[in-house]
């Protein structure tokens, strides 16, 4: 999991649901 997949997952509660590193 790179680290700025991270960051969005902190900053984007969405992102978590969509799957930031494609199940990552």
């Amino acid at each position: 999991m790179s680290e700025a997949c991270v960051t969005i997952n902190l900053l984007l509660t969405a992102s978590r649901d969509l799957g930031c590193c494609f199940g990552y």
